[in-house]
């Protein structure tokens, strides 16, 4: 799902059109929201009759007036903003919630990429612990993960999205990768023992391997590169001032 610090972006947004007319904001009110999608959206007028959007308009509706009415088990939904409001909330998010911000919804997209650019699949925001990139981290195809078809897993190596059956592929030929790595390790580490005891080591190392659970498309990554570090580094330099 997308990241916490869009949704409290968003909130803060919602609960103020709450209480105060925004000139250009269209809002709606949701009965149910279930995965990310829409099942039905109703609004409630001021003479009580259902209506499916209403958009608030300053010139006849007075600051006075109670614009928002809550309904039991509704949200407020955003159906449309200024673009220098959609503009000021994307440069207050980093790449990743920007990018998954604007997946969900159209309008933001371009001020993403005017401030973001293109996101790899493997970027990531925060000062590079180890388990940013990791399974939950926050690189964007983790977010992503729920998103795509089911058909599709990601695979690290090639930083893209992928069929099941090359997935499995990319599995077998990464945990044979893995063998030779302990087998060739084994021989430096333990010098002047039998081929069949560097198997055993082997066997005992991928055994382990498995019990882990490792899932290979969400092993560790490896640090970012410098010219992703000073990106990083850029981006967060603009932000803080």
């Amino acid at each position: 799902m997308a990241p916490s610090k869009t949704s409290s972006v968003l909130t803060e947004v919602i609960t103020n059109s709450k209480n105060a007319v925004v000139p250009g904001v269209e809002v709606a009110n949701l009965a149910s929201i279930s995965h990310g999608r829409i099942l039905r959206s109703s609004t409630i007028t001021k003479t009580g009759k259902s209506k499916d959007k209403v958009t608030v308009n300053p010139s006849t509706i007075s600051l006075k007036e109670e614009v928002y009415q809550p309904i039991d088990h509704t949200i407020c939904f955003i159906k449309k903003l200024p673009p220098e409001i959609l503009l000021t909330i994307v440069k207050t998010l980093d790449p990743v919630s920007s990018a998954c911000f604007g997946l969900t919804f159209k309008a933001v997209y371009p001020h993403h990429r005017k401030v973001h650019g293109k996101v790899s699949l493997r970027n990531w925001f925060g000062d590079g612990a180890y388990q940013e990139y990791t399974k939950d981290g926050t690189m964007l195809a983790n977010y992503l993960k729920d998103w795509v078809p089911s058909k599709l897993k990601y695979n690290y190596k090639e930083r893209k999205f992928v069929t099941r059956k090359n997935f499995r592929r990319f599995i077998e030929e990464a945990r044979e990768a893995d063998g030779q790595q302990a087998y060739c390790d084994a021989t430096i580490i333990y010098v002047g023992l039998s081929n069949r005891d560097y198997e055993q080591i082997q066997d005992r190392y991928m055994r382990e391997v498995d019990k882990m659970g490792w899932d290979y498309e969400e092993r560790p990554m490896l640090s970012p590169t410098v010219r992703q570090q000073e990106r990083s580094q850029k981006w967060r330099k603009k932000n803080s001032g």
